[in-house]
C-alpha cells in the first residue's frame, strides 16, 4: 500500500503487516560530475563516518585508495571509478508518525547500477545560501507626538559609523564526497548495511521477478506499487530499497546519496506523481552550469564556491499527474548560464520624532530639544572679536580720564 504523502521520487512499503510512516521529501539534490570515485569501503562493510569529507572525493586520494597510482589498493579498501559522467541523487526523507518497531522501506529506481551512501550534512548551508534574499526598506514617518530632537551633527558620538569589523566572509558550499558499502549476497539479493539503513539492490527483469523479490524480502505491497515500478523495469532500471533501522527516528540526519553512471538529470516522479498531483518540490542541481527543469521557477543560480562544478541552480518544480516515466521531468543546460538570486523586498514604516535646528531657535524653551542642546552651543568667532574690541576701547578711555 502506498502511504507516502509528498514523497515524489520513491514508493514507501511496509514490512509484513506493520504500518509504515508518512514520508516527505521537501528537497532533492542532483549532482552531476565527471570520473567520480565511489564504492570505497572497509572489510566490515560499514561506512566511514567521514564519507561526507571532500578528501574522499578528491581524485588523488581516492585514486591512491583504489590502487590507481600503482595497481595495488590499500589494505582493506576498495574503490571504483565511474568513467565519464555520473549523477548523484541525494534525498533527506522526513518521517512522520514513526511507530517503533515499525519496519518499512523506500523504493527508488536508477537507470544503471547504483552506489548507495549516507552523507550526513550533505545539504549544509545550501538552503540558506540559495534561499530568497530578504531586503527591508525603512521609510521614516514624522510623528509629532514624539519629543523633537536636535539636528546637531552627531559624528563621532558612537553611532552609524564604521566599527572597523569589516564584512564577514560569505558562506560557501561544495557537493559532498561519497564512499559506499561493500556488497555481500544473501540468497541472490544484494544486502548492505549503510549507516542506519539496510540497502538492497536488484534489477528485476519483469513484473513477476519484482513481485518475487518483494515477497522474498517480506514487504507488503499493493498493485499500485508494482504498477508504478514496472514501467521503469521495462526501461532497464534498477531498484533500490532502503530500510531504516527501527531505532532511528530522525532520518533527516542521514541523507541517502544514490550515484549511477549517466549524464541525464531526470527525476523519476512517475513513481508517485499520481498520488501527489500539484506537489511543489524544491530541486537543487550542482553541475558545471545552469540546469533547468521544464516549467520550474528558478530561485537561485550561481557558483557557490571556487571549486569546479559547483554551479548550483535551485528551483521549485510543480509536479503534474503523469502516467508514464516518459513524462519524467528532465533538466537541460541553459546557455548562457543564469546568474540570479531571488530578492523579496519589503517596506516598513518607522515612526521618528520631528527635528529642530537648535542654533537658529531663539526661544527660551528650556526643555525638549533646545534645552538639551543649550549646553553644546558653539562659540562664535565674531562675537569674541567684538567683545575684545569693546574691552580695549573702555580701558583706553579709562586711562585718558586718569591723565
Amino acid at each position: 500500500m502506498q502511504w507516502a504523502i509528498g514523497f515524489a521520487i520513491a514508493r514507501v512499503l511496509a514490512q509484513g503487516d506493520q504500518i509504515p510512516p508518512n514520508v516527505d521529501d521537501d528537497a532533492v539534490l542532483l549532482v552531476k560530475r565527471h570520473d567520480v570515485i565511489v564504492g570505497c569501503s572497509t572489510p566490515d562493510g560499514g561506512v566511514d563516518a567521514g564519507v561526507g569529507d571532500a578528501a574522499i572525493d578528491a581524485p588523488a586520494d581516492a585514486a591512491a585508495d583504489a590502487g590507481i597510482d600503482g595497481g595495488v589498493a590499500d589494505a582493506g579498501t576498495t574503490c571504483t571509478m565511474i568513467p565519464g559522467d555520473a549523477v548523484t541523487m541525494i534525498v533527506a526523507p522526513y518521517i512522520h508518525a514513526f511507530q517503533l518497531p515499525s519496519q518499512f522501506a523506500m523504493l527508488y529506481v536508477t537507470p544503471s547500477r547504483p552506489f548507495v551512501d549516507v552523507t550526513p550534512g550533505a545539504f549544509g548551508v545550501l538552503p540558506s545560501l540559495t534561499g530568497p534574499e530578504h531586503v527591508v526598506h525603512e521609510v521614516e514617518v514624522v510623528d509629532p507626538s514624539l519629543a523633537p530632537v536636535c539636528t546637531e551633527d552627531q559624528a563621532g558620538c558612537g553611532g552609524g559609523g564604521d566599527t572597523g569589523g569589516g564584512c564577514a566572509p560569505a558562506p560557501t558550499w561544495d557537493p559532498p564526497g561519497y564512499g559506499g558499502g561493500s556488497d555481500t549476497t544473501d540468497g541472490g539479493v544484494v544486502v548492505e548495511t549503510i549507516g542506519p539503513y539496510d540497502v538492497l539492490r536488484v534489477q528485476p527483469a519483469d513484473r513477476a521477478q519484482l513481485v518475487q523479490w518483494l515477497d522474498q524480502v517480506g514487504f507488503a505491497y499493493s498493485d499500485a506499487d508494482v504498477d508504478a515500478v514496472v514501467p521503469y523495469l521495462m526501461r532497464g532500471y534498477h531498484v533500490v530499497a532502503a530500510r531504516l533501522s527501527s531505532s532511528v527516528v530522525d532520518s533527516t540526519a542521514y541523507p541517502l546519496a544514490i550515484t549511477w553512471a549517466g549524464s541525464e538529470l531526470r527525476l523519476p516522479t512517475a513513481l508517485a506523481a499520481a498520488e501527489n498531483p500539484g506537489l511543489s518540490l524544491t530541486v537543487y542541481v550542482a553541475a558545471d552550469g545552469t540546469y533547468e527543469f521544464p516549467g520550474a521557477q528558478i530561485v537561485f543560480s550561481a557558483p557557490t564556491s571556487f571549486t569546479m562544478g559547483t554551479y548550483v541552480t535551485r528551483q521549485v518544480l510543480t509536479l503534474a499527474a503523469q502516467q508514464s516515466p516518459d513524462e519524467d521531468p528532465i533538466a537541460t543546460r541553459v546557455y548562457p548560464d543564469v546568474n540570479y538570486h531571488e530578492v523579496i523586498e519589503e517596506t516598513h514604516e518607522v515612526r521618528v520624532p520631528p527635528t529642530r535646528d537648535c542654533y537658529q531657535d531663539t526661544s527660551n524653551d528650556s526643555g525638549g530639544c533646545c534645552g538639551d542642546c543649550s549646553t553644546h552651543h558653539r562659540v562664535r568667532l565674531d562675537m569674541i572679536v567684538l567683545a575684545l574690541t569693546v574691552t580695549f576701547v573702555i580701558r583706553r578711555r579709562r586711562r585718558r580720564w586718569r591723565v
